[in-house]
């Protein structure tokens, strides 16, 4: 569970984000990573949700077009992928899409770099790839 994404969930002042959304987001940082990164069953989040799957998937199409959630992978079995709730201009930092957004570390982890909003930036997937274990300066 990431208590940094249920904080920041709570926090949106994004008025198109209530009821099932909400909710379906909260359920997701119930079982996602503090980089965002998040698998789970679709048995569970109907579950949790008491949705159909049919509304469960529809309300995790939804929330991708509003930019909270990148699907890597959604089917009858279950959800990867990331969710997205750390900005309020959801766009590449590189390429400015607002597609596919994944969550970056401006100074890698691994060069030191931390989990503070100040050194996360949005990255699509292929600028993201690009980079790499790279400093943003520096690609």
């Amino acid at each position: 569970m990431s208590v940094k994404l249920m904080s920041a969930i709570w926090d949106n002042d994004d008025p198109n984000l209530y009821g099932d959304g909400l909710l379906t987001m909260l359920v997701l940082a119930d079982n996602t990573q503090d980089d965002g990164a998040c698998e789970v069953a679709i048995k569970r989040l109907d579950r949790r949700l008491r949705l159909t799957r049919a509304d469960t998937i529809s309300i995790l199409l939804m929330l991708e077009k509003m930019g909270y959630v990148t699907i890597g992978c959604v089917n009858d079995f279950s959800f990867t992928g990331t969710v997205n709730v750390f900005a309020d201009d959801k766009r590449c930092a590189k390429c400015g899409t607002g597609f596919h957004l994944t969550i970056d570390h401006v100074t890698p982890k691994s060069w030191g770099g931390s989990d503070e909003p100040g050194n996360l930036q949005w990255l699509c997937r292929s600028c993201n790839s690009s980079k790499g274990n790279r400093h943003a300066t520096r690609y």
